[in-house]
Order: structure tokens, then sequence, then C-alpha cells
């Protein structure tokens, strides 16, 4: 009998995570966007800035160009399809946003009053540090809502795949060949067991009694 086990995966992707420009248009991906072009702003920002205030905007310049560096390469291993590989790589997409999520929220505190601050030292500062004060809330939120929506989207996929898993175990218990079967006659009493005595039975219902 052939065995009813499934083949060995060859790749962790699920069908849910679209290929090319597609991968834009598809939430929790789409988020990647936002998350890199604001999270760029608020270095540029702070940079044009000069560091005014070196020891609260020095995390803020730390936080923002590191999480767009690794932010970037997360997108390009999507692009690419290197997460395909990793079998892991749900938890480390959800991992890494949560945890950019609280520093960036410990940066656009800084940021916020490293703004108040330059309020009565330059004005031109002030308007920069505001934008990059709200930019820095921004990514914030974009980052927290790709990770509450991935773990949403692996939660919806892992009750799926549970579901499959016990239609397929329901359906693999079912029996191949009917069950047995008892066939009384005057001359005889035949009993089969499946399809392959059914041509014993047809011999002896035809021998005379």
């Amino acid at each position: 009998m052939a065995s009813r086990d499934p083949p060995p995966a060859t790749t962790y992707a699920p069908t849910d995570v679209p290929s090319g420009v597609a991968l834009f248009l598809t939430i929790p991906y789409a988020f990647f966007l936002p998350e890199l072009v604001f999270g760029c702003w608020v270095w540029v920002l702070v940079a044009a800035a000069q560091v005014a205030q070196p020891l609260l905007q020095g995390w803020v310049m730390y936080v923002s160009l590191t999480s767009f560096l690794i932010s970037l390469m997360l997108l390009l291993s999507y692009l690419l399809g290197f997460y395909k590989k990793y079998e892991s790589w749900k938890v480390l997409d959800s991992l890494y946003h949560g945890t950019t999520a609280i520093l960036y929220m410990s940066a656009a505190v800084l940021q916020v009053h490293a703004t108040i601050v330059s309020e009565t030292q330059n004005l031109t500062n002030y308007f920069i540090n505001t934008t990059a004060s709200v930019s820095a809330g921004t990514v914030t939120t974009t980052a927290q809502g790709h990770r509450l929506r991935l773990n949403s989207v692996s939660r919806g996929a892992d009750d799926l795949s549970l579901r499959l898993r016990e239609i397929g175990g329901w359906r693999g218990s079912l029996p191949l060949s009917p069950p047995c079967c008892t066939f009384s006659t005057p001359s005889a009493t035949i009993t089969t067991e499946g399809s392959g005595s059914h041509a014993a039975a047809r011999k002896a219902l035809s021998e005379p009694g």
C-alpha cells in the first residue's frame, strides 16, 4: 500500500506573499514604503538641523539610520525571494518590526523634547525638528501596524493549515475496501471480505446444492 505521507516541503513561502510590484499593494508588506520613506526623512532632517542636541538626537540618528538599512535589506529579501529559504522568516519579521516600533517610540519622544528645546534657540531648526518628530511617529505607527497585520495573517494561515490536516487525516482513516458482508443461501453461507473475494462467492453460488 502506497504511503500517504505528503512530500517534503521545498519552500516556506506561503501563498499570501506576492512577488514583484504586487508586494507593495498587499498589507502588511505595503507598510515597507512609508516605513522607508519617513525613516529616511527622519535622519535626513535631524542631520539638516546639525544635531543641535547631540545627547537627545544622537539616539534618534542611530535608530532611524539602523532601522532604515535593516528594513531595506528585509524588503530586498522579499523582492528577490531570499526569505523562502528560511522557515522562521515570519517570526524574524514580526520580532524586527516589534522591536523597531519600541525603539522608534523612544526616539520620537526624545525628538519631540529636542523640538521643544529648539523652539527658543533656532526657529529654522524648530520647524525641521517638528517635521522629524512627525516622521518618527509615522514610522512607529507603520512598524506596529506591520507587526500586528503579519501576526493576524500568520494565525489565519495556521488555522487553515490545521483544518486541512484534520480533513486529510479524516479521509485517510476511511477504509479503502467495503466492509465484510455475509450472504446466506440454502446451500451455503459465503462470507466475502473486500472486492477480491467476489469471484469466489459467485463460483460457490453457481455450484449445485
